[in-house]
């Protein structure tokens, strides 16, 4: 699988990806395919080796999601990754032709900005060593090195 596969979603995997990452935040839930309230994740996919990807996920995440999904985010392993996508994929709502095998997740850092104004939701972003600047709270450094199974 390729970056730009990934990015035209092609065989479902996007998706899959998009929403076992919301099942480990606890803003997802598959067997329903239900997002929380005021609750997305979306991805962005670039080659890092032959046959990997790193995938950046950024979360928006309702005030009310946000302390759970922040402490879901601080143990966060490829484990986890892993079973919530398999877990996603076996629930039906979404499928793949190939289920993510992650290999690696960094630490997740937080940084807390003051908004404004109150905001209504919370962009929480797991992302690769250099993040861009987001609004609220960001989440950086989260790289996923997710393998295509064969």
């Amino acid at each position: 699988m390729t970056s730009d596969t990934y990015a035209a979603g092609t065989g479902g995997y996007k998706d899959l990806c998009e929403a076992a990452y919301g099942v480990c935040l606890g803003i997802y839930t598959a067997t329903t395919n239900t997002w929380a309230t005021d609750c997305a994740v979306s991805s962005v996919a670039t080659s890092s080796r032959r046959a990997d990807l790193t995938v950046t996920y950024t979360a928006t995440v309702s005030a009310a999601e946000e302390d759970a999904a922040t402490t879901a985010l601080s143990s966060l392993t490829p484990a986890t990754l892993n079973t919530n996508a398999a877990a996603v994929n076996t629930a039906g709502t979404i499928t793949a032709d190939t289920v993510p095998d992650a290999q690696i997740v960094a630490t997740a850092t937080v940084t807390t900005s003051a908004p404004t104004a109150a905001p209504t939701s919370t962009t929480v972003v797991g992302s690769a060593p250099a993040s861009a600047g987001l609004s609220f709270v960001s989440i950086a450094a989260l790289a996923l090195a997710v393998k295509q199974l064969l």
